[in-house]
């Protein structure tokens, strides 16, 4: 037993009270403070229907039963809608296969067809699955991808550079890649930190994609004077 010790209104030592702490589940308890794992939720419990969930902990009026032949009719629930980077893939080992249930398991075919809108940017696949049973479509639904592009490019390049002064030109020492547009723009800012022909100067670039995605990258370039 643990023994509470109380003082202006507070309590110690006493035990947290373990329960269900969800409120959607079947089992919750209002009075838990710590949840022990112990949730159940809802789903149909009767085990002649076609949706019959045997982890359901109460039935929620959502059993569906066979016809006067014995047969269930067929469901089809597609994977959740989701956001995937551009340069991911797009095919269903990726973004998720409808599951099939109801009494045609195993017995049906599944095909998709996809129909694009968007731009480069913000890209929207609209996936209709179509369930087949001997070649008549018995079911469909529809899941949504959008293939976004938030990733900026990769600089890469030499931070620091020596050449003589009288090579300094204009023009691009790094290499920018992107995982979706293959032709990165690079700009750059040169800010001489001392005048003359020797002396540093520190060049900032900047690769941008097409979606305006940007990274910096700073070099530090070394004048030297090799002109006697």
């Amino acid at each position: 037993m643990v023994a509470a010790l109380s003082c202006c209104g507070l309590a110690w030592g006493q035990p947290d009270a373990g329960g269900c702490t969800d409120i959607a589940a079947c089992n919750y308890d209002s009075s838990a403070t710590n949840d022990d794992g112990t949730c159940t939720f809802p789903g149909c419990t009767d085990s002649s229907a076609c949706n019959y969930d045997a982890n359901a902990g109460c039935d929620d009026s959502s059993c569906i039963l066979p016809d006067t032949t014995g047969a269930c009719d067929c469901f089809l629930d597609c994977a959740a809608d989701l956001s995937i980077e551009c340069g991911d893939s797009v095919d269903p080992e990726n973004t998720g296969s409808p599951i099939v249930s109801g009494g045609c398991e195993g017995e049906a075919d599944l095909s998709y067809v996809d129909e694009v809108s968007g731009d480069d940017c913000e890209q929207i696949i609209t996936r209709t699955w179509s369930l087949f049973f001997e070649d008549q479509p018995i079911a469909e639904c529809v899941q949504i991808i959008t293939v976004v592009d938030t990733t900026a490019p990769v600089v890469e390049g030499e931070a620091f550079l020596e050449m003589p002064c009288d090579m300094i030109a204009d023009e691009i020492l790094v290499t920018a890649t992107d995982n979706c547009d293959e032709d990165v723009e690079i700009t750059y800012t040169d800010d001489n930190v001392s005048g003359g022909c020797v002396g540093n100067v520190i060049r900032i670039y900047t690769a941008t994609d097409d979606c305006g995605n940007s990274t910096e990258f700073t070099q530090v370039i070394n004048l030297f004077d090799e002109v006697a």
